[in-house]
C-alpha cells in the first residue's frame, strides 16, 4: 500500500475502493473482469487517486483475504479459547457480512477459501494435538473446517437459510461433539 498516513479523506477513499472493488466483484463474478478503469469511473475519483492507495486490484484483494486470515492468526493456546476463536471470526464476518457476500460470490473465492481452510487447520492442529493424541486427530481437524468453511461459503452465497449466529453455534456444538468426546490423552 502506498499511503503511510491515512488522513480522513483517505481512509474514506479507501473505504470506497474497497466497497466498489467487492460490488464489482459480485457484478462480474471473475476478478479479471474488474478494471481500474470501471472502478474510479464508478465512484467517481482519478487514476491517481486509486494509485496513491494501492498498487493494483491485486493489492485490494490481498487486503480483503489478509484481513480475514488475520483474524485466524490470533494467538490462541487452548481449547477452551476455541468457542473464544469461533465468537471472533463470527463477529468479523457479520462486521463485514455485505463486503463479503459480495466477494465470495465470484469464481475467484475459491483460492481465498483454499488459504482460510489450510491456516484453519494448521491453528487447530496446533491447539488440538497438544491435548489430544488419537489416531486420526487430523482427519477429525479436516472434516470439522472443511465442514465449517463450506457453511459459511455456502451462507456468503446464499445457498443456505442459516444466519451467522446459527452457523457459529453450530461450529461450538460440533467442535465439543467431536473433540470433547475424544479426549484420549
Amino acid at each position: 500500500m502506498k499511503v503511510k498516513c491515512l488522513n480522513n479523506s483517505s481512509k474514506k477513499t479507501k473505504e470506497m475502493i474497497r466497497k466498489e472493488f467487492a460490488n464489482l466483484l459480485a457484478e462480474k463474478k471473475e476478478f479479471n473482469k474488474v478494471t481500474v478503469t470501471e472502478l474510479v469511473k464508478n465512484i467517481g475519483i482519478t487514476r491517481g487517486s486509486f494509485y496513491s492507495h494501492y498498487d493494483s486490484l491485486d493489492e485490494v484483494a490481498k487486503e480483503f483475504q489478509n484481513e480475514a486470515l488475520d483474524v485466524l492468526r490470533e494467538d490462541i493456546n487452548s481449547i477452551s479459547d476455541i468457542e473464544y476463536f469461533l465468537d471472533k471470526i463470527n463477529l468479523f464476518l457479520k462486521e463485514n457480512n455485505n463486503l463479503y457476500s459480495s466477494v465470495l460470490k465470484t469464481n475467484d473465492a475459491m483460492i481465498f477459501m483454499e488459504r482460510l481452510n489450510k491456516l484453519a487447520n494448521a491453528k487447530l492442529m496446533e491447539i488440538l494435538s497438544s491435548k489430544y493424541t488419537y489416531k486420526d486427530l487430523a482427519l477429525d481437524v479436516s472434516v470439522f473446517v472443511d465442514g465449517i468453511v463450506n457453511l459459511y461459503i455456502k451462507y456468503f452465497r446464499g445457498e443456505i437459510d442459516f444466519n451467522l449466529d446459527e452457523i457459529n453455534d453450530y461450529s461450538k456444538k460440533l467442535f465439543k461433539t467431536i473433540f470433547k468426546a475424544k479426549d484420549l490423552s
